[in-house]
């Protein structure tokens, strides 16, 4: 499953490889970085991005 880093972002690629891989989906035309990834499955575009919601307490 994909996996997240400490609540900053997530790793595109790895997303991208579990959805092949896990779920058998094709995935094509991907673009975009560990904070928002765009990519086009069964010829819909999808786009997953992270949202800080809350700040880190020091």
């Amino acid at each position: 499953m994909p996996i997240f880093n400490l609540m900053e972002d997530f790793h595109s690629k790895k997303v991208v490889e579990d959805l092949k891989s896990y779920w058998g989906v094709k995935v094509e035309n991907v673009s975009g970085d560990d904070q928002t990834i765009t990519m086009e499955i069964d010829k819909r575009i999808v786009c997953l991005s992270f949202i800080k919601l809350f700040q880190k307490m020091t």
